[in-house]
């Protein structure tokens, strides 16, 4: 789910597909803007993941730095039973390990924070590098 016009979607999940990452479901809300990318609130980026959750997907990407997901992300694990990557959140993740810092120290920012995702953290390097690559 993304902020982003038509156009810039397309070339998000074309890039995506050719890292091998399927995108069977998606959102955008056609804005074209930094500032009302940062008005959406915590609620509809939610709701906007949920719709995507119900047409079926392995995880749920929120996709741009200027939007507040990354709140709601543990809630919205728990509810929907999928990972769900916030572009904040994965920079955030990336950031810490590259610092020596341990990100299990987070809480509340979802499941890649965990223990146990850090140790299997060759499938989610993979998914931040290609976030990093589209340009989320």
């Amino acid at each position: 789910m993304t902020p982003y016009r038509e156009d810039v979607q397309a070339k998000i999940v074309a890039n995506w597909a050719t890292s091998g990452l399927v995108c069977t479901a998606e959102r955008h809300l056609r804005l074209q803007d930094n500032f009302s990318f940062a008005e959406v609130s915590e609620a509809a980026i939610a709701d906007l993941v949920r719709e995507v959750a119900r047409e079926g997907c392995d995880a749920a990407a929120i996709v741009c730095t200027n939007m507040r997901g990354a709140g709601a992300v543990a809630r919205l694990e728990a509810e929907l039973g999928i990972p769900v990557y916030d572009s904040i959140a994965t920079t955030l993740w990336k950031s810490l390990q590259m610092a020596g810092v341990n990100p299990a120290q987070v809480r509340g920012w979802g499941q890649l924070f965990s223990a146990i995702n850090n140790r299997a953290g060759a499938a989610i390097e993979n998914a931040h590098s290609t976030l990093a690559e589209t340009g989320a």
